[in-house]
């Protein structure tokens, strides 16, 4: 849901969530008993850091803040965000997916990227549709892209281009969404996928 310029930080396009959606998924985070983060600038805010919060923590190497109620992100000025995400045990994730597609399953797009991670965001945006945007502004066709995926949330990106690649370790779904599979994610995929489909000089 967010596109931005890394050369100057610029926020190209967002399109995510108001104060009323993050209310909302974070009372029903909440009635679970599930974890709950969404994202500013540069820090991570959620209800607790544990070790399903801390895996996000870890991978993003954004700061964290501990917030006791949705009236803490007042002081921090968060208003908004690109997407929220509900987390919990692979268990809990799965119920929780169940419950949240059958109760908005027409308002949000709602996928999980992790067995630990269900991911809420904006239903008029997915990665497949924020790289077409993409390529929309720097005149590139989806048909000219590469795109590389493993989990639920990146059906939608390996459906919109040219050339789906999935890892080793991808869900069978991924896989049988992509023409050609590299190495796993923790062991170079992305090296795979330069050196078969580029010229290095």
């Amino acid at each position: 849901g967010q596109i931005v310029d890394l050369a100057t930080n610029e926020t190209i396009f967002h399109q995510g969530f108001d104060q009323k959606d993050i209310e909302l998924l974070y009372n029903e985070a909440m009635e679970m008993g599930m974890s709950f983060i969404l994202y500013g600038s540069d820090t991570i805010y959620g209800n607790e850091l544990n070790e399903y919060t801390g895996v996000e923590y870890e991978l993003t190497g954004m700061k964290f803040e501990k917030i006791d109620s949705l009236a803490d992100l007042d002081k921090f000025g968060i208003e908004r965000t690109t997407k929220c995400m509900i987390l919990g045990s692979p268990e809990e994730v799965k119920k929780a997916e169940v419950r949240m597609k059958e109760k908005y399953g027409n308002e949000y797009f709602i996928a999980t990227s992790k067995p630990i991670f269900l991911e809420v965001a904006n239903v008029l945006v997915n990665k497949g549709k924020t790289l077409k945007k993409l390529g929309e502004l720097l005149g590139i066709s989806t048909e000219e892209m590469i795109a590389v995926g493993d989990s639920g949330n990146d059906a939608a990106l390996l459906e919109t281009v040219g050339m789906p690649v999935a890892v080793e370790n991808a869900t069978p779904e991924i896989k049988e969404l992509s023409k050609f599979v590299v190495r796993e994610n923790n062991d170079d995929a992305l090296d795979d996928v330069i050196h078969h489909f580029y010229e290095i000089k």
